[in-house]
């Protein structure tokens, strides 16, 4: 074969194969520009990074049935009509998190048809809402644990919030949990095993090691954290918790709140430690209001001072002081509980909101676990943990638009699932 005949024959298999993949002439009649419907179904399977800062870029892969929304804003056409760029604005959904923004869709001209090449993101980090998250309880690792040290702190899954509804976070697990304490086994080593397999399947929900948590302390950046270790324990007192270890000592004794959301806790975690003279003026306020509720006096002079924080509940630019307080009964075992929110006054502060626990009603004491605002409105939502003798469950309170507070959570901790 001379070259001049090489070169025809490569000249004519580039046609066919111009031809094969019916690429647009120059000047061909313009073909409508891709729609909406034909955008959202292009674009499932695409990867793309949605978000990026400091600690890199964030990607999401869109999956059937995650487009919500999507609108074509802008479109724009090449001059010889070969190719296409629409410019789209949507939602993507997926079970946990929502995330909205703008993309670039980039078509081919075939025939009569648009061809999607390609997709990213266009403009700056787009807007994420979570969903759903786990909402922990902080606690100290136990001096007994050799593998640990002042850096490490466990976590227990206080509530999961979905969508404005608060769950138990083992009320998945009730049937199982019920199927296997009311079966016999032919062996303890059975009896082991599948006790064994059922918590494991347990804290894998909610102490997944492949999971980011998120440690909150008043005043830091939400730290992120992966789990260490986890348990969960069926006998007795059914709980899980995890194990994961804060940047340093200091960190985790600030520490008193966690959750699996990326966004749940700001920019900085909100709130600080009161002064003395402020903590001294809202267990002023705790006296008052438990003497209201019928503490006698003499146990007043005995007052329990637990957790205090100051923050801005309802985001009006003032802080709350809230805190929780007991009085001791015979023998020292607190018989009343309070959780109290203040707002300072001229001489003294002014209660906002309060809940209080009866021994008579088998929780007899609260602490305040911390306040973080749950369902992204603004308000921060007060959690605390109220116990008795031999269990302990932990208590939400919600302030409503028109300023009353309520609880809107009650559950989880030792005992949500009866024997």
């Amino acid at each position: 074969m001379t070259p001049r005949t090489l070169i025809v024959v490569l000249a004519l298999a580039g046609a066919a194969a111009m031809q094969g993949c019916r690429e647009a002439p120059a000047g061909a009649p313009p073909a409508p520009a891709p729609g909406d419907s034909q955008v959202a179904g292009d674009l499932v399977g695409v990867r793309f990074a949605f978000f990026e800062d400091a600690q890199g870029e964030k990607h999401w892969t869109i999956e059937e049935g995650e487009v919500r929304d999507l609108r074509v804003i802008d479109g724009v056409t090449a001059a010889d009509g070969r190719r296409h760029r629409a410019r789209v604005r949507l939602t993507l959904a997926a079970t946990n998190r929502t995330i909205r923004g703008d993309m670039d869709a980039y078509y081919r001209r075939a025939g009569a048809a648009w061809v999607f090449d390609e997709a990213a993101r266009a403009g700056a980090n787009w807007a994420v809402e979570e969903l759903a998250a786990v909402v922990y309880d902080v606690r100290r690792s136990t001096s007994i644990d050799t593998t640990s040290d002042g850096r490490d702190v466990w976590l227990e899954p206080m509530f999961r919030y979905h969508d404005g509804a608060y769950s138990v976070p083992l009320a998945p697990f009730e049937s199982a949990i019920r199927a296997f304490r009311d079966s016999s086994f032919a062996s303890d080593s059975l009896r082991l095993v599948s006790r064994a397999a059922l918590e494991d399947r347990i804290a894998r929900r909610y102490l997944n090691p492949s999971w980011t948590v998120f440690l909150l302390a008043p005043g830091d950046a939400p730290a992120p954290a992966r789990f260490a270790s986890r348990e969960a324990v069926l006998w007795g007192c059914t709980q899980v918790a995890g194990r994961v270890r804060a940047a340093s000592a200091d960190a985790a004794a600030r520490t008193s709140l966690a959750t699996s959301s990326s966004t749940m806790g700001g920019a900085a975690f909100a709130g600080r430690e009161p002064s003395p003279q402020e903590a001294d003026r809202l267990a002023a306020l705790a006296r008052s209001r438990l003497e209201a509720l019928g503490a006698p006096p003499d146990r007043l002079r005995r007052l329990r001072a637990g957790r205090a924080v100051a923050v801005d509940l309802d985001g009006d630019g003032t802080e709350e002081f809230i805190g929780a307080f007991g009085v001791a009964g015979a023998a020292g075992a607190p018989d009343v509980g309070l959780v109290i929110a203040g707002r300072p006054a001229p001489a003294a502060f002014g209660p906002v909101v309060e809940r209080a626990s009866h021994a008579e009603d088998g929780m007899g004491a609260l602490d305040l676990v911390g306040a973080v605002d749950v369902d992204g409105d603004g308000d921060l939502e007060i959690v605390a943990r109220e116990y008795g003798v031999e269990a302990y469950r932990y208590v939400v309170l919600a302030r409503r638009p028109e300023g009353s507070w309520e609880e809107v959570y009650a559950g989880g901790g030792c005992g949500d699932v009866s024997d």
